[in-house]
């Protein structure tokens, strides 16, 4: 996806960079990831649709499973109490989830960029 700098800088993106002390070489991943399913204006310069956060969202999910559930499977393997698939399920669901995300987005005001559709 293209993205002029300008919609980029309009929406202050640079601010989210510096919160998550991180810059992003594809500017507009971090527009989509931050773009609500409800906001359906088109781009103004490119006529072009500006996709939401859910495609980024179901990687994400993928990758961060996978990550934290081979971690707590290789860190469980030789603490003498080998873990069954239900306690490292709820191992990986304890750092995994909407409560925590949720909290650390608004504790560090990303959720004033979120990209959403105003009108009802």
């Amino acid at each position: 996806m293209q993205l002029d700098k300008e919609f980029y800088e309009a929406r202050n993106m640079i601010k989210v960079e510096e919160i998550l002390d991180y810059s992003f070489n594809c500017k507009a991943w971090l527009i989509e990831a931050l773009t609500h399913k409800s906001f359906s204006r088109e781009h103004e310069k490119t006529n072009e649709f500006l996709e939401d956060y859910e495609r980024l969202e179901f990687l994400g999910d993928a990758v961060l499973g996978y990550l934290m559930a081979r971690y707590f499977f290789k860190s469980t393997q030789d603490d003498g109490i080998r873990k069954n698939p239900k306690e490292l399920h709820k191992m990986k669901t304890s750092v995994i989830n909407n409560n925590l995300l949720s909290l650390n987005v608004n504790e560090n005001e990303i959720h004033k960029y979120i990209i959403y559709n105003t009108k009802a």
